[in-house]
């Protein structure tokens, strides 16, 4: 049986007389099939579809989005990918059915697939959660992921969901830190990645698999914070107002696709993609392939580079800011160091985006200071790698020149060099790297970058000290 919207009324009509006419065994008793007259009301079906589905509203595509028929994840991993093992559990507190996850293989190569299930019936419907996942659902995807990553294999993930379940036991597990949690090892990611919206993408629960090297959605999906009627009841405190909330909200994917929220829009069925699942599947399958095929010989600098250059981007397009704040990364060979530097290499340190005549810059020559002035936007999201060295031995080059360079400043400066000979200082350097910066997280490296950041002011005093005279 199938379902239909309510400004499908006329097409419901149509079909209904079409599927009596093509049954023999009528009220009328047997009789012989009009085809011709099947023939002119498909014609008219098909015309009225094209008429509809070109002029749809945001909120009608909302209600696309939603479609009971609608292919759920399950269907495209069922019909997209071979071999498909599912993989289940968090390691620390269940299973969420609300989220497939499992290796497969798509044309040949591995991928990890992750799928929001909203399921196709009540039953299914309540197994899945309506396709709300819980704190174990995302944390099952991180524990993916960096599997994933560690072996190359490139992930496709499809995103349906209202958004994630706000219940007190997800509450209670930290639903809040997962999200965010996801969101972080995503971005963090070497592996080429890929969203595909593929029917509701609702806030938080939606971002958390979203935050990947390309975007895509189908034509009739949605993408957005809130659902209309949430928006439409926090700002005029009438739900009846979901028109006028999905137009303010830019949620269709036309909208986002002009906002560069988006990379790309896989063109569905006239009518959506449940009337003809064949050709959504041979869409979608496209897509991925080509897009797998571009990003497939990026290297892990150039797979974050990317999405740190579409950011900054649409960064630069802003007119209401004069500068932003990018995150620091910093690499030790292929091992990310993220605990135990002090100054701008801490993993609260940034580097400054911003219009040339706001910054200036100010004494130092290994890390100049500068000011900067105008109106702040927010953080980029996406950071930058900076490669520290390739191993240790160069790594204590570096601190070699960086002191050598250091201490020249000193004398410039004509600084105190008794103040950078206090042990006591030294020793607090070191706890402050060690211990209060988590360098300890960091093993043996960040065991020996705490040392080198608590020597270094005495390192470049002796070296202003005795080197320079």
């Amino acid at each position: 049986m199938r379902n239909y919207l309510n400004f499908e009324e006329e097409i419901k009509n149509l079909e209904t007389e079409v599927d009596k006419l093509k049954d023999p065994y009528n009220n009328e008793g047997l009789s012989e099939v009009d085809t011709n007259k099947i023939s002119k009301i498909q014609s008219e079906i098909d015309q009225k579809l094209r008429e509809v589905y070109s002029d749809l509203n945001p909120w009608q595509t909302t209600l696309v989005a939603r479609h009971e028929d609608r292919p759920k994840s399950k269907f495209f991993i069922d019909n997209l990918f071979e071999e498909f093992i599912p993989i289940s559990g968090d390691r620390f507190y269940g299973e969420d059915k609300s989220v497939l996850t499992g290796f497969a293989k798509f044309d040949g190569h591995s991928v990890l697939v992750i799928g929001q299930e909203k399921g196709d019936d009540l039953d299914s419907r309540i197994k899945r959660n309506f396709g709300m996942m819980r704190p174990e659902g995302y944390r099952k995807t991180i524990r993916l992921m960096k599997l994933a990553d560690k072996f190359r294999i490139p992930i496709i993930s499809f995103i349906d969901t209202p958004g994630a379940y706000p219940g007190v036991g997800a509450e209670d597990r930290g639903q809040a830190e997962a999200i965010a949690k996801t969101i972080e090892c995503s971005m963090e990611l070497g592996v080429p990645t890929l969203s595909i919206i593929i029917g509701e993408g609702g806030s938080g629960g939606a971002i958390a698999l979203s935050s990947s090297s390309k975007v895509i959605m189908l034509s009739n999906a949605i993408y957005s914070v809130i659902s209309p009627e949430g928006c439409a009841t926090i700002l005029w405190r009438d739900p009846t107002k979901t028109l006028e909330a999905a137009k303010a909200m830019k949620l269709s994917a036309k909208d986002l696709l002009n906002l560069g929220v988006i990379d790309e829009i896989i063109t569905e069925p006239v009518g959506g993609a449940h009337r003809d699942r064949d050709l959504t599947l041979k869409n979608i399958k496209n897509s991925i392939g080509k897009n797998l095929n571009e990003l497939k010989n990026l290297n892990r600098d150039e797979i974050i580079n990317q999405r740190l250059s579409l950011e900054i981007s649409n960064a630069i397009k802003s007119k209401s800011f004069d500068y932003f704040y990018i995150k620091l990364v910093n690499y030790v060979g292929n091992k990310a160091i993220k605990y135990g530097w002090m100054a701008c290499m801490a993993p609260d340190g940034k580097f400054c985006l911003f219009k040339r005549k706001n910054k200036y810059w100010m004494n130092g020559r290994v890390h100049p200071s500068y000011k900067v002035i105008g109106r702040k936007g927010n953080q980029l999201e996406n950071y930058i790698i900076h490669n520290m060295a390739n191993n240790i031995s160069e790594l204590l080059k570096r601190f070699n020149r960086n002191t050598s360079f250091n201490a020249v400043d000193l004398i410039e400066q004509n600084y105190n060099l008794e103040k950078l000979f206090s042990i006591r200082k030294l020793l607090s350097r070191f706890f402050k790297c060690y211990v209060a910066r988590k360098g300890f997280l960091s093993g043996k490296e960040g065991l020996i970058i705490s040392i080198l950041s608590a020597i270094y002011p005495f390192i470049s005093a002796m070296k202003a000290k005795y080197d320079q005279n």
